[in-house]
């Protein structure tokens, strides 16, 4: 059985093989999904382990089917410079005093410093407008992404917080093989701003 996990998820497919491939990631997930069902019959709570982790390998499964349909692709933020429309950074985080990103060499250089701290703003027009001050627009981009088990801490308190996630492919980041697909705004826009 293929795993998630196991899968070169950079590598280039026809629209056949991604539908192959959704339809062995389908398969392993139910293949997981009864795993877990079966451990809860013949041992109720005592194999709760087990069971949760069959759980997460399910719901991973099912994740990376969604990523097949969507032939391994991913939106993300982008910073773009406001002056060429060139990347500045993919590299999005948060800190101590918010979210901030992590500027690329060229334009560190021309910043003249290596993080921008994104505006809090809470109106689309004042976010582009603080943005635009700094000489930046966050816009969305299209790049090869991967199933991670994302989340974790110490214990089983960490284990619960573990989730299965569709995260960008830090070395297609990188190396810039992403496309733009929004100049304007950035794919979270129309679920946060309050216009």
């Amino acid at each position: 059985m293929t795993r998630y996990d196991s899968l070169n998820w950079a590598a280039d497919r026809t629209d056949a093989e991604w539908d192959a491939l959704a339809a062995e990631m389908r398969a392993a997930a139910a293949e997981q999904a009864a795993r877990r069902a079966a451990s809860w019959e013949s041992c109720d709570t005592d194999g709760f382990v087990s069971q949760w982790a069959s759980g997460l390998d399910s719901h991973a499964s099912a994740c990376a089917v969604e990523l097949c349909e969507a032939r391994g692709l991913t939106i993300c933020s982008v910073l773009l410079d406001a002056e060429t429309g060139e990347v500045a950074s993919t590299h999005y985080k948060w800190g101590d005093y918010g979210p901030y990103w992590v500027l690329n060499d060229a334009a560190a250089e021309k910043a003249g410093k290596r993080f921008i701290n994104e505006s809090r703003a809470e109106k689309r027009a004042t976010f582009v407008k603080n943005m635009a001050k700094k000489g930046f627009v966050v816009g969305t981009a299209e790049v090869r992404a991967e199933v991670k088990i994302v989340g974790g801490g110490t214990g089983l308190s960490g284990a619960v917080n573990c989730r299965p996630a569709v995260v960008p492919l830090v070395s297609h980041l990188r190396e810039g093989k992403i496309r733009i697909t929004d100049r304007t705004q950035p794919h979270w826009a129309p679920l946060v701003f309050k216009d």
